[in-house]
């Protein structure tokens, strides 16, 4: 076991990983791995076996400090912790569903732009809620608010938005979201999973007037439409593996997250989240991450990514044949070519040593800056800027012989030629090979 992860953590410990390891400094994760190892048999299901666990993870120590991030001033914001973005944003949108269920919604929908997080397709899946999915504007690549409005229906539970969006990076316009789901009567979760431990540390700095912070646009609980959002602290909360915060603008929405069941012979049994069980351990790790980096420390490490941020996508913008798509604000730099085949330059880069996430509709790529990657930066637009020039000669020479595309530019140009049909068979045969690895 040691061999093996002291092979696969080269990789992004040389900051050449899009996103996955946010931090992964020695002495930080020395921290993370002793307070989780203090409480490896704990289980938060069990309050009167370890009630520390149950009071860092509660609204006094956890929840509360992520709530107050947020909050926007209204201190009637909570929440509760789950195992990850995904889990958070299935329990709020089961939160919508049953609260607006007793108000005799009986068909319900929720209305995302197509750049929304898979989770809420999942979401939507699980509970056979209707999706209504609406398109992004083709030069901001923020959900296009007309579209969001002619989808509003009587049935419509919530509007999902992002801060930032996970393809591009982008900040959705919540403000606006906002007044419609005040028109219309609906909730707001605003997806911030990516930007939760991140965006009020740049906010806080620009308004302190520092050169390097961008000007945020609302995004949180202050904007009083707003019913719910989700925090990943495993991600630029630098904890460990998987946590997230789930947060509501009121006791009354999150009570509909709970599972209650008083007539189960093994006793009276409730749950927060989805899961019975979970690890104390983890519970433990995450407030240690928080209680010892403190605001200076995101702070700094917030100020260190967005001026990375900043050179990565000047370097992009000046490299031929690339540009980059929206205006980033946060920690993702998304580019694209209308010239090259952008998955040939991410071949390359991949042959190069990177991994970098490949998108589609459209066909780009993004490096999504980590405390590792930011220190990494000149690499980075070096191997780009080679990667174009392997990817133009390739295309060439590929037009000149009739070759066919190979590697991750097949593939992508395989699945935009097939029907969602063979292509969910083609996936599914995947995940059955990867347990059987």
């Amino acid at each position: 076991m040691s061999a093996a992860a002291a092979k696969e953590d080269g990789k992004w410990e040389n900051g050449r990983v899009s996103g996955a390891v946010y931090h992964g400094g020695r002495q930080h994760m020395q921290l993370l791995d002793q307070a989780y190892s203090l409480f490896s048999l704990s289980n938060p299901l069990h309050t009167d076996i370890w009630p520390s666990v149950t009071q860092y993870e509660a609204e006094g120590e956890l929840i509360s400090m992520t709530a107050r991030l947020l909050d926007g001033g209204d201190a009637n914001v909570c929440g509760s912790l789950s195992s990850g973005g995904t889990e958070s944003i299935i329990l709020a949108t089961k939160s919508h569903l049953q609260y607006y269920r007793q108000h005799g919604i009986t068909a319900p929908e929720v209305v995302a732009c197509v750049s929304a997080h898979a989770a809420i397709e999942k979401a939507c899946a699980l509970m056979g809620i209707k999706l209504i999915k609406v398109p992004m504007d083709p030069k901001t690549y923020k959900v296009s608010v007309r579209a969001i409005r002619r989808s509003l229906s009587v049935n419509t539970i919530m509007i999902y938005a992002s801060a930032p969006s996970f393809p591009q990076g982008i900040i959705d316009p919540i403000a606006q979201l906002s007044d419609l789901a005040l028109r219309h009567g609906c909730g707001l979760h605003v997806d911030c999973c990516l930007g939760g431990f991140f965006l009020p540390f740049a906010r806080r700095a620009a308004a302190a007037g520092a050169a390097w912070a961008p000007a945020i646009e609302p995004f949180d609980f202050g904007v009083p439409g707003v019913t719910s959002m989700s925090c990943d602290t495993h991600k630029y909360g630098y904890a460990s593996k998987g946590t997230s915060v789930v947060l509501y603008r009121s006791k009354e929405l999150r009570a509909q997250q709970y599972f209650c069941y008083p007539d189960w012979t093994g006793g009276l049994y409730v749950t927060p989240t989805l899961a019975g069980s979970r690890p104390g351990g983890l519970v433990a790790a995450c407030w240690a991450s928080m209680v010892s980096l403190g605001e200076e420390g995101y702070s700094q490490g917030v100020e260190a990514i967005v001026e990375a941020r900043h050179k990565v996508a000047k370097g992009v913008a000046d490299t031929p044949d690339l540009f980059v798509l929206g205006d980033p604000q946060a920690m993702i730099v998304c580019f694209g070519s209308k010239t090259l085949n952008i998955y040939r330059v991410g071949d390359a880069m991949t042959a190069k040593g990177w991994s970098l996430n490949a998108l589609q509709n459209p066909a780009c790529l993004h490096l999504c800056l980590t405390l590792r990657t930011a220190n990494n930066t000149q690499q980075f637009l070096q191997d780009l800027n080679e990667s174009a020039e392997i990817a133009r000669k390739e295309q060439l020479a590929a037009a000149a012989s009739g070759a066919k595309d190979e590697g991750t530019a097949a593939m992508y140009g395989m699945a935009g030629s097939l029907p969602s049909g063979p292509l969910r068979a083609i996936m599914t045969t995947y995940a059955d090979v990867v347990y059987k690895a």
